[in-house]
């Protein structure tokens, strides 16, 4: 009898510890890849900014930072919405789940503008507005 309980604990323990340890483990949501990859974007954005003194034409043209997934696209697959106004100031838009402009939940846009020159008028990135992609 002890034969067959020692068994059964040395064999239920391994599927118990990979039960408990599976249940720790983060998945990374549409959302939450879509803010570090507008994060990084803009980070990349920067880099380029200070080497050229200006905007890059789009996002293909961003240097590539060594170590970082260099992300472009937002957790559904998507290129991310690169847009520049006349005053230099750029927005980076994903379009949520659904690919369409508006909605709710998983489909809102989430939206980050960022104004490209200092008050002293040197360029450097500094985030303007972020959208609340879970109204």
């Amino acid at each position: 009898m002890r034969y067959c309980l020692r068994t059964l604990i040395i064999i239920s323990t391994p599927a118990v510890l990979g039960g408990a340890c599976s249940s720790m483990v983060h998945v990374i949501s549409p959302e939450e890849s879509t803010l570090t990859a507008i994060g990084e974007t803009a980070a990349r954005i920067d880099l380029f900014l200070a080497a050229n003194h200006s905007l890059p034409p789009d996002l293909v043209a961003l240097p590539k930072r060594e170590g970082f997934m260099n992300q472009i696209t937002d957790g559904w697959g998507r290129e991310l919405i690169y847009s520049r106004s006349e005053d230099e100031t750029i927005s980076l838009t994903s379009l949520g789940r659904d690919g369409t402009r508006g909605g709710m939940g998983d489909d809102a846009d989430i939206t980050h503008q960022f104004r490209t020159r200092n008050d002293d008028g040197s360029f450097g990135l500094n985030e303007l507005y972020m959208s609340d992609a879970k109204r």
